[in-house]
């Protein structure tokens, strides 16, 4: 078997995998041509973007039902979701997770797009940074928040309120983030 075989067949099996626990869900395979015709080739690119479809299958058929995943995101739009996903947050385990998952469904947004071809380059640096951007505000806010609720609000030397500041460096800081990029953050008083 080719190299080229191989790869069409663990894409088959990611695939059934998939369908099938669709289908233990009760949800349906996305109908939208566009979307299954580019399934094997992103899948085939990036087992990260087939691994976590199979893992969480009901992300893929979201990701088409909102019609996120064939159109760029609008201004705001990203700061806008997060905010959502974040509104019922409590404490610091579900902040974890709900960052996790929102970051989920966006690395697999955006590598799919760039995959399937229907994101231009600048696109995907933009989002990838503003999803790191975004997700460190919204994080930095909460924690904050609950720091000065338990501990009460840090004050300069002259009793002023301080608040912390995150500053992004490198890539995230030129908004140039790509798949493989770590952040590189400051913080300060």
């Amino acid at each position: 078997m080719s190299g080229t075989e191989a790869l069409q067949a663990r894409v088959g099996q990611l695939r059934s995998a998939w369908e099938a626990s669709l289908a233990g869900q009760g949800l349906a395979v996305p109908q939208d041509a566009t979307v299954l015709d580019a399934l094997d080739r992103v899948w085939d690119a990036s087992d990260y973007v087939a691994q976590t479809c199979v893992r969480h299958p009901g992300l893929l058929p979201w990701l088409v039902d909102s019609g996120r995943l064939t159109r760029p995101n609008a201004e705001g739009e990203m700061v806008s979701l997060l905010g959502q996903a974040l509104a019922a947050v409590a404490g610091e385990p579900t902040l974890a997770a709900a960052l996790r998952r929102f970051r989920r469904a966006e690395m697999v947004r955006i590598i799919w797009r760039d995959l399937a071809g229907w994101a231009p380059l600048e696109e995907t640096l933009e989002d990838l940074t503003a999803l790191a951007d975004a997700c460190i505000c919204f994080a930095l806010d909460l924690l904050q928040d609950w720091t000065r609720a338990e501990l009460g609000t840090p004050l300069d030397a002259e009793g002023r309120p301080q608040g912390l500041v995150v500053l992004g460096m490198g890539k995230l800081g030129a908004r140039e983030l790509n798949l493989s990029s770590d952040i590189d953050l400051i913080f300060a008083y």
